[in-house]
């Protein structure tokens, strides 16, 4: 049986347990990713909640005052600044796990996953790991499809 090195220690290894370490490096991948995604988004509401507390006493000081002093945009500006487009956020590959990995790794760990089975592309859309590797290996030119169905290649 052929026997591979893993990469993190000297530690020789089986195919399957190289599987399973991947995995399990993939895997923790995600768990810090939510954990990264939950704290941004805990400041994101804090943020919020500041401008909210801020534009509320903005108000109050500006009553305060009977207006005097206080600037306000017209209509039309305030219209313009609601219909603005929010930019859409550039795909970055280093924020995906199927794109962590090197071609051959993503190459075994799509032969221990679907083998040689051909499969509907539209089914792995709900995964984000297997949507991306898929995307991935098609444009490495590793898959082979007919109508909407997909496998990767022999040589691949």
């Amino acid at each position: 049986m052929s026997m591979f090195k893993h990469m993190w220690g000297s530690k020789e290894v089986s195919p399957q347990e190289y599987l399973d370490l991947e995995r399990e490096q993939i895997a923790q991948h995600i768990a810090e990713q939510k954990k990264y995604e939950h704290a941004l988004q805990i400041d994101r509401t804090k943020f919020a909640y500041a401008a909210q507390q801020a534009a509320q006493q903005r108000g109050l000081q500006q009553g305060a005052l009977g207006g005097l002093g206080a600037q306000q945009s017209p209509p039309w500006a305030q219209n313009q600044a609601a219909q603005a487009p929010t930019p859409k956020k550039r795909f970055d590959p280093n924020e995906h796990e199927a794109f962590q990995v090197s071609m051959s790794q993503l190459v075994t760990l799509w032969q221990a996953k679907f083998g040689d089975k051909w499969f509907d592309a539209q089914g792995l859309r709900q995964e984000d790991f297997w949507d991306h590797a898929f995307d991935r290996l098609r444009r490495a030119e590793k898959m082979e499809g007919y109508d909407g169905w997909f496998r990767l290649k022999e040589e691949a």
